[in-house]
């Protein structure tokens, strides 16, 4: 079979690119013909080779051979301008919804709304939690995101001494000033607990500040992105994944990731990030940092 992913992926760094890298991976080696097309550019300095064809930034004359020839389009969210050439030319296209289709703190535009009417009118939908299906509206079948069960998981060789850990992007939606407040909150309770940050983002420099600010050099430390091996061997160390999102987290491919490789979870409430975690951590309201400090607890 012939599959025509659309998507955001490589270099770019986030659920949606791990997800496409996993299922990708796993459609090919099952005997598939994948080819992600994709908007986002590669540097000179970050080529990479994959298994399947990566076509970035296609014409739309080669866009629309690539839709003709598949046998599916498979759309990582929906956008208008990606759509409407799989539907013009009547292929089969599956669109998997990761977004509520809305910037944190803002409500969906016109042109949001019509792209869901689009897929749900014209496409396979799958939602990746009850979370986005109930925000959406949509009632066809709910599909939990995956996580690379070959490269996360418990290691046995490795020791686990570690207290907290941050994956993600820097950006303030993803909450990380609440957890310093938490730090703090546990000071003052005299508990001391070591955070690793994993990632990078427009925010790291203000974040890093802030560390300083309160006084928190000794108990956190920024190491930027970590790849792969590398980074299943630092989960690995930890003992607690926090994840204090002030928005509302579609799903969570790092909770899973952090639950198989160890970690209890910590996350915020509202979203589908409850979903993600299941039995394997805790829940604490979004934005406040007692409670937050408090589950850490």
């Amino acid at each position: 079979m012939n599959l025509l992913i659309i998507t955001k992926f490589w270099p770019s760094m986030g659920g949606i690119e791990s997800l496409t890298e996993s299922l990708a991976g796993c459609w090919t080696a099952d005997g598939h013909v994948c080819t992600i097309v994709t908007d986002v550019a590669a540097t000179t300095n970050q080529k990479a080779t994959f298994p399947y064809k990566v076509i970035r930034n296609p014409s739309k004359w080669k866009y629309s051979r690539l839709v003709s020839d598949a046998d599916i389009v498979v759309l990582n969210n929906v956008s208008l301008k990606a759509i409407w050439i799989p539907l013009l030319l009547r292929r089969p296209t599956v669109a998997v919804h990761h977004s509520f289709y809305h910037p944190y703190g803002e409500n969906q535009s016109i042109l949001e709304k019509a792209k869901v009417k689009i897929a749900r009118a014209l496409a396979f939908n799958i939602c990746v939690s009850h979370a986005v299906a109930d925000r959406l509206h949509f009632a066809g079948p709910v599909i939990p995101n995956p996580y690379d069960d070959q490269l996360f998981s418990i290691q046995q060789s490795v020791v686990r001494n570690k207290d907290l850990v941050f994956l993600g992007r820097l950006v303030s939606e993803k909450g990380v000033s609440i957890l310093l407040a938490a730090l703090m909150v546990l000071r003052r309770q005299d508990i001391r607990l070591n955070l690793m940050i994993i990632g990078d983002g427009p925010e790291k420099i203000s974040l890093q500040n802030e560390v300083t600010d309160l006084g928190l050099q000794r108990q956190v430390e920024f190491i930027g992105e970590q790849q792969r091996q590398d980074l299943s061997k630092i989960l690995n160390q930890h003992r607690v994944m926090v994840i204090p999102s002030l928005c509302d987290e579609t799903f969570g491919i790092v909770a899973l990731e952090g639950i198989a490789c160890g970690c209890r979870v910590v996350g915020s409430s509202g979203g589908g990030l409850a979903e993600a975690i299941g039995p394997a951590g805790s829940i604490f309201e979004s934005g406040n940092a007692i409670d937050l400090a408090n589950k850490i607890k």
